[in-house]
């Protein structure tokens, strides 16, 4: 590029910005590695930047400060955050870059995706952290790249804001999601530490929807970037409307009428008119790709009434050899999703079924395995049609090329939902026509009449995104614990939120502080947090150690203090009752979003009897009643009940599937419990004694929905899959995985696949035996794995005295290399009870210096083999009997602690009678080369069966 040219840029405005530059430019004019460039054009075929990518560029994406970028779906704004990291290793070399999304699916997508790219080209340590699990933040933080959530991080930033002094760069994703109601105060409160406490860090903002951009980048102090309308491909809004006798489409771009697509009007249902006309008319991409269709609909059994309507007519219709589907794929893809459901519920059914004719759909009814499986049906063509909730649109990345929206409503009607912003329904619209798929992309709404045609065309086709505004309300219980924490006044509070975008436009202080004092106070009813003795400065709040405790953690106040309220109004742990303490925290905010719900109510006594149970008022009968419908199906999920037959006992609603349980219900549950468990070890000793342990069990059962004996196979990872627990509980009488390890080790072969059998057995005598005990029975299995005689190594290692001897040497003459000699010591002289040599090949000794090798064998045991040991007198016995210079003692049941010292003192190898077992089968079956023996006979003191395994190679993973 000539340097004129790079002025040109740097000064041009959005109308005169080049649509595209070579990727050259960025090492000729911003210096990046040449081999990243290289990596670009070659590893993955980019040659070229778009506009957005140049704009944010020329506009300070590289000079270090903070940045928001906004630009429209498929423009490419995850690369330039990726550039921008790169960017950042230069003045922050060996920095940590988080990249934040909000969403729990997004982060393994985001992490594979950088792992495949800049991860394996230039060896970088990509990780990542969701859900409950609790990463030490001392090794988390030195990777290179970390992909989280937004709450993940918040965690970190609560408890661990030492590491933060490790990130150089904070990329926050769907930066939009600051306007959420839901998500959107945390994340502000997240933003404003980060500028308050973290300034060096620097903040790169990605949204496809932020018209008051310019205001959101002042708050955060740094640049900003707005590529407004421009796409790489076109996309075109459309609205059908039915006409006469036919339907019609038209078609906008930026507003203006560019096309009218009509067509006959062949069923009365203009949704199914429309999606059937285009999938069996379009020609196919310019690549010869089918076109493939998006439907969005308000609730999820909208999703399956539509994808089942489509099915059908697939199925039936005479018209429907028209549309072309891969019936090869779509069986496959069918028979994937029956073979992976967890559960058998009609949505599951229904999706079996619908996927036979290229037809899916995705809502949150389905497991997140299922709904992997079908987002890559889709992908790869299986499915030319997916009917989806509006949550699949956050983040997707799929080859859409038109997009018909059912309604542009979120949830049911009236009160029951609400209508899509104009925001949501930019960003649904423009996940059809992404680069790399398709040339164009193209979305359809639906009116009744000409008004509403009108209507939707000014309502959401021809307005621009709302702005984001702050979510922040500052007497939230949720937020001000937090913030007492971190202020401890009311106007150390106003200070903060002066700094946050709540405060960016004036707000009135004393109202403020007046209703923060006001908020207190309700905290300080459910015992987390007090007022102390007023400062010159006014009024200073400090927390409980519950309230500590709780800030913590991301967990409603309000829950907590219903869990603590339940516990302590109970003498003891005995009187815990599963179902009234899930109803109590059920009704709470924390289970808003997964709280199950009862079509009829129950009898009058049942709600009377739950009062009873709990200690504060209970709301009205009708939450009440959806309280228990959910304490009830969680109390049947932790004993191990089949959840459809729980939801059918408890009368659930239809909408809430077996999947709501797993996905949702059970690992919020899960997380409460866990949380509280932590809280009260934090906060409350007595609490933390009487019910500590119960909690942890709890977790457990929450979490994989097993009842108490259960809790043995997933707190040791003996096996983690309900339905397999339940199997081993029912069919095969195995209550506790300690049965396994404890009883027949082989007890488990011939009810399962061997490889199934050998990894459960072999986890539950890792989780329950030890010592002798344990290597004994791994080395029963080994040799049942090896085919061989294992009865005779079971005696080996059942065997005492004289016959322990025997039954050493009958092992070692099994092994073809090696030549055994035996020793009669029955006269006055004193020899070794045997010798080895070792045969290489071709039949003759291995030999050093001329003369063969030889290896001195003496076996010890004592006859109580379950409490006594080889002593270190016994163990070096043999030096007293023998010249040869290796020399090895075989012990049973194991050698003493003094043994394995002396022993390394006197030259002598000790082998317990497992680790020898564990030798001599692997030298039996032929899995140690001849030349390799020295490399354990060369060894001396104490040798554990591991030991052998690791010097032989034969550790399982």
């Amino acid at each position: 590029m000539e340097h004129g040219e790079d002025i040109l840029l740097k000064g041009q405005n959005n109308a005169l910005m080049p649509d595209s530059l070579d990727v050259s430019w960025l090492l000729e004019e911003h210096e990046l590695p040449s081999r990243y460039v290289t990596h670009l054009r070659e590893d993955r075929g980019i040659t070229e930047l778009w506009k957005p990518q140049i704009e944010a560029i020329n506009e300070g994406l590289l000079e270090g400060n903070n940045f928001l970028m906004t630009a429209k779906p498929g423009t490419g704004k995850t690369l330039a955050a990726e550039i921008a990291i790169v960017s950042n290793y230069r003045s922050n070399p060996g920095g940590c870059s988080l990249f934040l999304v909000p969403y729990r699916p997004l982060v393994e997508e985001k992490r594979e995706e950088f792992s495949q790219t800049i991860g394996d080209t230039f060896n970088l340590d990509i990780q990542s952290a969701s859900g409950s699990e609790e990463y030490d933040p001392s090794e988390l933080f030195e990777a290179d790249i970390v992909v989280m959530t937004f709450e993940k991080f918040d965690f970190y930033l609560r408890n661990h804001p030492e590491y933060l002094s490790e990130v150089s760069c904070a990329v926050f994703d769907e930066f939009h999601t600051l306007g959420d109601d839901t998500r959107g105060p945390r994340l502000e409160v997240v933003l404003t530490k980060m500028l308050r406490n973290h300034s060096p860090t620097q903040i790169l903002g990605l949204s496809a929807t932020a018209p008051n951009c310019d205001d959101l980048s002042d708050w955060v102090g740094g640049n900003h970037s707005d590529s407004g309308n421009w796409r790489m491909i076109p996309l075109y809004e459309g609205i059908y409307l039915d006409e006469a006798d036919r339907g019609e489409i038209e078609f906008f771009e930026d507003g203006e009428s560019v096309d009218t697509n009509d067509f006959p009007r062949r069923f009365e249902d203009p949704k199914k008119n429309a999606i059937v006309h285009y999938l069996s008319t379009t020609d196919p991409t310019e690549s010869g790709r089918e076109r493939r269709a998006m439907v969005f609909a308000p609730k999820r059994d909208r999703t399956e009434e539509i994808a089942k309507m489509l099915a059908d007519h697939i199925r039936d219709d005479w018209s429907s050899t028209d549309i072309e589907i891969d019936e090869v794929a779509s069986d496959a893809l069918s028979d994937r999703i029956n073979e992976e459901a967890t559960s058998s519920g009609e949505s599951v059914q229904n999706l079996v079924e619908s996927a036979k004719y290229g037809v899916a759909f995705h809502h949150a009814g389905l497991s997140q395995d299922l709904k992997n499986i079908v987002e890559d049906g889709f992908e790869e063509g299986a499915a030319r049609v997916l009917v989806a909730t509006s949550s699949l649109a956050a983040g997707i990345n799929l080859p859409v090329d038109r997009v018909f929206i059912d309604k542009p409503r979120v949830g049911g009607s009236g009160e029951y939902g609400r209508d899509l912003t104009v925001g949501e329904y930019k960003n649904l619209a423009g996940r059809a026509g992404r680069p790399g798929y398709t040339e164009k992309g193209e979305s359809v709404l639906f009116a009744q009449n000409f008004f509403e045609k009108d209507g939707l065309k000014n309502q959401y086709v021809n307005e621009t995104p709302e702005d984001i505004e702050s979510e922040i309300d500052p007497t939230d219980a949720n937020i001000l614990l937090d913030l007492i924490r971190e202020c401890e006044s009311p106007e150390g509070i106003c200070d903060f939120l002066s700094d946050s975008f709540y405060g960016y436009h004036e707000f009135d202080r004393d109202e403020t502080v007046e209703d923060i004092e006001s908020a207190v106070e309700s905290l300080a009813q459910i015992g987390m947090a007090e007022e102390i003795e007023s400062s010159e400065s006014g009024e200073q709040f400090q927390l409980t150690p519950l309230g500590t405790s709780t800030s913590k953690r991301l967990i409603s106040p309000n829950t907590v203090a219903a869990a603590v309220a339940y516990l302590r109004n109970l003498d003891s742990s005995n009187q815990f009752d599963l179902t009234a303490f899930f109803t109590g925290i059920a009704m709470t905010s924390e289970f808003e979003m997964c709280r199950l719900y009862r079509w009829s109510n129950p009898p009058e006594t049942s709600l009377e009897e739950i009062r009873q149970l709990l200690p504060w008022d209970a709301p009205d009968d009708n939450a009440l009643n959806h309280g228990l419908a959910t304490g009830e199906v969680l109390a049947a999920w932790t004993s191990g009940e089949e959840v459809s037959t729980a939801i059918d006992r408890y009368q659930i609603v239809d909408s809430r599937t077996e999947s709501d349980v797993r996905e949702r219900l059970a690992p919020t549950t899960a997380r409460v419990v866990k949380d509280l468990e932590q809280i009260l070890s934090n906060s409350d000793n007595d609490l933390d004694e009487e019910f500590g342990d119960l909690l942890s069990d709890l977790y457990y059962r929450t979490r994989y929905g097993v009842n108490e004996d259960g809790v043995g196979f997933v707190k040791n990872r003996v096996v983690t899959d309900r339905d397999r627990i339940i199997d081993f509980q029912t069919r095969l009488g195995i209550q506790h995985p300690q049965e396994i390890a404890e009883g027949n080790v082989f007890r488990l072969f011939g009810n399962m696949s061997s490889s199934e059998a050998y990894t459960f057995t072999r986890r539950a005598i890792n989780a329950y035996c030890e010592g002798a005990e344990k290597e004994k029975k791994h080395l029963l299995l080994d040799a049942r794995d090896a085919g061989v005689d294992r009865q005779a190594y079971k005696e080996l290692l059942s065997s005492s005295e004289t016959e322990f001897e025997e039954y050493c040497f009958e092992r070692l003459e099994a092994v073809d290399d090696f030549y055994v000699e035996r020793f009669d010591e029955s006269g006055h002289q004193r020899f070794a009870e045997g010798k080895i040599r070792i045969k290489d090949g071709t039949g003759s000794y291995i030999e050093e210096d001329g003369t063969p090798v030889e290896i001195a064998i003496e076996c010890k045991s004592k006859q109580d083999l379950e409490n006594d040991v080889v002593g270190a007198n016994d163990a070096t016995d043999i030096v007293r009997k023998t010249s040869i210079s290796r020399k090895v003692t075989i012990g049973a049941p194991d050698f003493g602690e003094h043994a394995g010292p002396d022993a390394e003192s006197q030259g002598v190898l000790l082998l317990p009678s497992a680790a020898f077992a564990t030798f001599v089968l692997a030298a039996e079956t032929g899995n140690i080369d001849p030349s390799g023996y020295l490399q354990l006979f060369d060894e001396i003191g104490y040798c554990s069966r591991d030991d052998v395994r690791e010097i032989f190679g034969l550790m399982r993973n």
